[in-house]
């Protein structure tokens, strides 16, 4: 048994160290020129970068867009809350001094939140590029229009 245990630990190494091996000489491997390629080319090209893609995705990328979207409406609401207050203080006659701390108050929670937003949103942006890795992005796009002009298709399962 323990024989066994080694022979197939030893076959997975190999296994492995063979592909690790063959992967960098498939990536040198020619690509066709994207102005040659056929539907069918190009659809096995574009489906193995979104798998490369996949796997290399941030598995909270989702729930993070998710969130950044449900804090944005969240946000408008209190927004307009905040600005029909302000808009009945400043209609009161004498209450210059109120009406310009209250807009003063939401421009700055407008500002610090912008910047949280920012933060969120480079992160995310971060995210995506590091998902693309490996991934010639230009061909990407190439490949892109070159299917819409030749009005490619993805087969229906």
């Amino acid at each position: 048994m323990k024989v066994v245990m080694m022979s197939v630990a030893a076959a997975c190494f190999a296994a492995t160290a063979a592909a690790q091996t063959d992967a960098p000489m498939a990536a040198a491997a020619p690509m066709l020129d994207v102005a040659a390629m056929d539907c069918e080319q190009m659809r096995a090209e574009m489906v193995a970068a979104g798998q490369l893609m996949n796997q290399q995705m941030d598995p909270n990328l989702g729930a993070d867009i998710q969130a950044m979207q449900a804090d944005s409406q969240r946000q408008m609401g209190q927004a307009t809350t905040a600005a029909i207050g302000s808009g009945l203080i400043c209609a009161v006659p004498g209450m210059g001094a109120a009406c310009a701390a209250a807009m003063n108050a939401q421009a700055a929670r407008q500002a610090g939140q912008a910047e949280v937003n920012r933060e969120r949103m480079g992160a995310m942006v971060e995210s995506v590029q590091g998902a693309t890795a490996g991934i010639d992005m230009a061909r990407m796009t190439a490949m892109s229009e070159r299917w819409e002009s030749q009005r490619c298709e993805m087969p229906q399962h």
